[in-house]
């Protein structure tokens, strides 16, 4: 069951990405062809979301890289975490 969840993940972000793309394309597509419409502004808010994402997906990168030496380390989620004692009780 956890591979169909990484399969259906990554096609979500797969699709995102995809949609981001032609967003950009169809923007920069749109200010083409008019005079005067230079996108000059350098927005700080957004280079530092992009600049956060990407060191807490080198993080996460790390962090499993390390891991991959043990094939058997089980991953914690909030539901095994909050629902595993109870249903080991009620067994």
């Amino acid at each position: 069951m956890a591979t169909v969840g990484n399969v259906v993940f990554s096609f979500i972000m797969m699709a995102v990405s995809v949609v981001l793309i032609v967003e950009s394309i169809q923007e920069i597509g749109s200010r083409a062809g008019k005079p005067g419409n230079e996108t000059t502004e350098f927005h700080v808010p957004a280079i530092v979301a992009v600049t956060i994402a990407f060191l807490v997906k080198f993080c996460l990168f790390c962090y499993c890289w390390g891991l991959r030496q043990y094939p058997q380390v089980p991953f914690p989620t909030i539901g095994v975490d909050v629902a595993g004692p109870y249903i080991m009780a009620r067994s």
